[in-house]
Protein backbone atom coordinates (compact mmCIF):
# COMPACT_ATOMS: atom_id res chain seq x y z
CA UNK A 1 0.00 0.00 0.00
CA UNK A 2 2.49 2.54 0.82
CA UNK A 3 4.59 1.64 -2.28
CA UNK A 4 1.42 2.62 -4.34
CA UNK A 5 1.13 6.02 -3.31
CA UNK A 6 4.58 6.29 -4.04
CA UNK A 7 3.94 6.21 -7.15
CA UNK A 8 1.15 8.38 -7.28
CA UNK A 9 3.11 11.62 -5.43
CA UNK A 10 6.00 10.93 -8.02
CA UNK A 11 3.57 10.93 -10.89
CA UNK A 12 1.89 14.20 -9.98
CA UNK A 13 4.58 17.03 -11.16
CA UNK A 14 3.69 20.40 -9.69
CA UNK A 15 3.80 23.47 -12.41
CA UNK A 16 4.37 27.27 -12.47
CA UNK A 17 2.89 29.69 -14.60
CA UNK A 18 4.73 30.78 -17.51
CA UNK A 19 2.45 32.92 -19.43
CA UNK A 20 -1.38 32.88 -19.81
CA UNK A 21 -4.09 34.13 -21.29
CA UNK A 22 -8.04 34.65 -19.83
CA UNK A 23 -10.34 35.98 -22.42
CA UNK A 24 -13.97 36.35 -22.80
CA UNK A 25 -16.09 36.91 -25.67
CA UNK A 26 -19.78 38.00 -25.37
CA UNK A 27 -22.44 39.44 -28.11
CA UNK A 28 -23.11 43.03 -27.80
CA UNK A 29 -25.84 44.50 -30.08
CA UNK A 30 -24.97 41.20 -32.26
CA UNK A 31 -21.08 42.73 -32.62
CA UNK A 32 -18.79 40.15 -30.44
CA UNK A 33 -16.31 41.67 -27.93
CA UNK A 34 -13.11 40.39 -26.81
CA UNK A 35 -12.16 40.99 -23.27
CA UNK A 36 -9.29 40.09 -20.95
CA UNK A 37 -8.72 39.74 -17.50
CA UNK A 38 -4.78 39.72 -15.91
CA UNK A 39 -3.16 38.69 -12.51
CA UNK A 40 -3.37 35.01 -12.80
CA UNK A 41 -2.42 33.40 -9.65
CA UNK A 42 -2.66 29.63 -9.71
CA UNK A 43 -1.39 26.27 -8.05
CA UNK A 44 -1.33 23.43 -11.02
CA UNK A 45 -0.78 19.91 -9.73
CA UNK A 46 -0.92 17.30 -13.07
CA UNK A 47 -0.73 13.95 -13.82
CA UNK A 48 -1.49 12.96 -17.17
CA UNK A 49 -0.40 9.19 -15.94
CA UNK A 50 -3.78 9.48 -13.61
CA UNK A 51 -5.44 12.59 -14.81
CA UNK A 52 -7.64 11.75 -11.37
CA UNK A 53 -5.04 12.98 -9.69
CA UNK A 54 -4.37 16.10 -11.23
CA UNK A 55 -5.76 19.90 -9.59
CA UNK A 56 -6.02 23.18 -10.54
CA UNK A 57 -6.82 26.25 -8.32
CA UNK A 58 -6.68 29.61 -9.92
CA UNK A 59 -7.58 33.26 -9.54
CA UNK A 60 -8.00 36.46 -11.33
CA UNK A 61 -8.88 40.09 -10.33
CA UNK A 62 -11.88 41.16 -11.70
CA UNK A 63 -10.24 44.97 -11.39
CA UNK A 64 -8.10 43.78 -14.42
CA UNK A 65 -10.75 43.55 -16.84
CA UNK A 66 -9.70 45.27 -20.34
CA UNK A 67 -12.04 45.04 -23.35
CA UNK A 68 -10.52 48.25 -25.34
CA UNK A 69 -13.01 50.40 -23.99
CA UNK A 70 -11.63 52.13 -20.93
CA UNK A 71 -15.35 53.46 -19.71
CA UNK A 72 -16.65 50.36 -20.47
CA UNK A 73 -14.20 48.19 -18.48
CA UNK A 74 -14.83 50.77 -15.31
CA UNK A 75 -18.23 50.26 -15.81
CA UNK A 76 -17.80 46.21 -15.43
CA UNK A 77 -16.00 46.47 -12.15
CA UNK A 78 -18.93 48.42 -10.65
CA UNK A 79 -21.85 47.09 -8.30
CA UNK A 80 -23.90 45.94 -11.10
CA UNK A 81 -21.64 43.69 -12.76
CA UNK A 82 -18.23 42.54 -10.71
CA UNK A 83 -18.39 44.66 -7.74
CA UNK A 84 -14.47 44.73 -7.30
CA UNK A 85 -14.78 46.82 -4.09
CA UNK A 86 -17.33 43.63 -2.74
CA UNK A 87 -15.51 40.86 -4.64
CA UNK A 88 -12.00 41.25 -5.51
CA UNK A 89 -11.30 37.69 -6.92
CA UNK A 90 -12.90 35.09 -9.80
CA UNK A 91 -11.99 31.72 -8.90
CA UNK A 92 -11.57 28.32 -10.28
CA UNK A 93 -11.10 25.00 -8.62
CA UNK A 94 -11.18 21.55 -10.15
CA UNK A 95 -13.58 18.84 -8.97
CA UNK A 96 -12.16 16.25 -10.93
CA UNK A 97 -11.09 15.39 -14.14
CA UNK A 98 -11.39 12.50 -16.49
CA UNK A 99 -9.43 11.18 -19.94
CA UNK A 100 -11.45 12.24 -22.66
CA UNK A 101 -8.81 11.54 -25.85
CA UNK A 102 -4.96 11.15 -25.87
CA UNK A 103 -4.49 14.75 -25.14
CA UNK A 104 -7.72 15.97 -23.65
CA UNK A 105 -9.32 15.54 -20.41
CA UNK A 106 -12.47 16.78 -18.84
CA UNK A 107 -12.36 18.63 -16.21
CA UNK A 108 -15.13 19.45 -13.50
CA UNK A 109 -14.74 22.69 -11.78
CA UNK A 110 -16.34 24.84 -8.96
CA UNK A 111 -16.21 28.92 -10.17
CA UNK A 112 -16.99 31.49 -8.10
CA UNK A 113 -18.12 34.83 -9.16
CA UNK A 114 -19.66 37.59 -6.51
CA UNK A 115 -19.33 34.89 -3.88
CA UNK A 116 -21.60 32.44 -6.27
CA UNK A 117 -20.34 29.17 -7.41
CA UNK A 118 -21.67 26.95 -10.27
CA UNK A 119 -20.08 23.50 -11.41
CA UNK A 120 -18.60 24.06 -14.85
CA UNK A 121 -17.25 21.07 -17.42
CA UNK A 122 -14.60 22.15 -19.23
CA UNK A 123 -12.39 20.21 -21.82
CA UNK A 124 -8.41 20.73 -21.29
CA UNK A 125 -6.15 20.32 -24.08
CA UNK A 126 -2.81 19.75 -22.63
CA UNK A 127 0.66 19.39 -24.75
CA UNK A 128 4.24 18.94 -24.28
CA UNK A 129 7.14 21.01 -25.48
CA UNK A 130 10.63 20.27 -24.28
CA UNK A 131 9.41 21.05 -20.24
CA UNK A 132 6.57 23.41 -21.15
CA UNK A 133 3.27 22.52 -20.43
CA UNK A 134 0.72 23.97 -22.49
CA UNK A 135 -2.94 23.96 -20.93
CA UNK A 136 -6.27 25.02 -23.16
CA UNK A 137 -9.98 25.21 -21.85
CA UNK A 138 -13.19 26.53 -23.13
CA UNK A 139 -16.37 26.90 -21.79
CA UNK A 140 -19.58 28.73 -21.72
CA UNK A 141 -21.35 30.60 -18.89
CA UNK A 142 -24.66 32.03 -18.41
CA UNK A 143 -23.54 35.97 -17.10
CA UNK A 144 -26.79 36.40 -15.32
CA UNK A 145 -26.17 33.17 -13.06
CA UNK A 146 -23.41 35.10 -11.15
CA UNK A 147 -25.24 38.09 -10.94
CA UNK A 148 -23.36 40.49 -13.74
CA UNK A 149 -25.63 42.71 -15.26
CA UNK A 150 -29.48 41.91 -15.92
CA UNK A 151 -31.23 40.71 -18.36
CA UNK A 152 -30.63 42.89 -21.65
CA UNK A 153 -32.11 42.86 -25.08
CA UNK A 154 -29.05 44.15 -26.27
CA UNK A 155 -25.94 42.02 -24.54
CA UNK A 156 -25.94 38.31 -24.40
CA UNK A 157 -26.20 35.92 -21.54
CA UNK A 158 -24.11 33.79 -22.74
CA UNK A 159 -19.99 34.44 -22.25
CA UNK A 160 -17.45 32.11 -23.79
CA UNK A 161 -14.24 31.53 -21.37
CA UNK A 162 -11.10 30.77 -23.25
CA UNK A 163 -8.21 29.69 -20.58
CA UNK A 164 -4.58 29.28 -22.14
CA UNK A 165 -1.70 28.90 -19.91
CA UNK A 166 2.12 27.62 -20.43
CA UNK A 167 3.40 25.88 -17.21
CA UNK A 168 7.02 25.16 -16.28
CA UNK A 169 7.50 22.00 -14.23
CA UNK A 170 9.44 22.80 -11.22
CA UNK A 171 11.87 21.01 -9.73
CA UNK A 172 10.94 19.65 -6.23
Amino acid sequence: MLSFCSFIIVAQETYQVEEYQVNFFIKNAGITVEGRLDSLKAEVLFDYREPSNSQIIASVAPSTIQTGIKIRDKHLTRADYFDVAQYPIISLRSLNFTQKDQQTLLGRFELTIKNITQEITMPISYFYSDDILRLEGTCTINRLDFGLGEESLILADDVELRLTANLKQLKI
